[in-house]
């Protein structure tokens, strides 16, 4: 799992069940995605995450 920062400075969790992209497993550090915020058991979280 990963936690990137938004643009406004926030950690967000980012599973990889929430990566929308055939055999993406993981994410390099830095990739520019677009994603959906919400708040899960863990706090901030990422979902429906795309490689932009």
């Amino acid at each position: 799992m990963h936690r990137p920062r938004c643009w406004g400075g926030d950690d967000l969790l980012v599973h990889y069940k929430a990566i929308e992209s055939d055999g993406v497993f993981s994410l390099e550090e830095a990739p520019v995605v677009s994603f959906v915020a919400e708040r899960g058991p863990l706090g901030l979280q990422a979902a429906r995450v795309r490689l932009a």
